[in-house]
């Protein structure tokens, strides 16, 4: 409905879009302050299994279509993983560029 409004030169259109962070605040976070009763609902809602059963369910794509999607992506991670590491540390000086606040 957002692209049809968009195209059809009516404006653009704010999504809301909600999500749940799984893992804590820092490495070792023990989560004490949520239920596993919260984490259970939301790993229910969680849009990416969603999405994949809604795929499967419609035939839309197989699961070695998905499996090979996934390797793919897993490999384009872990290349963007390994450039990151051997990029040089960014200048400290630049740390304030394009930073904008009202």
């Amino acid at each position: 409905a957002a692209v049809e409004r968009a195209r059809a030169g009516e404006g653009p259109t704010l999504l809301e879009l909600k999500t749940y962070r799984y893992g804590g605040h820092f490495q070792g976070d023990p989560c004490n302050y949520r239920t596993r009763e919260e984490e259970a609902l939301w790993r229910q809602r969680d849009p990416l299994s969603r999405m994949r059963a809604h795929l499967l369910a419609g035939k839309l794509a197989s699961e070695a279509k998905l499996a090979a999607l996934e390797r793919e992506v897993a490999r384009e991670v872990a290349a963007a993983i390994e450039l990151a590491l051997a990029s040089p540390d960014p200048d400290p000086v630049s740390a304030l560029s394009h930073v904008y606040a009202v």
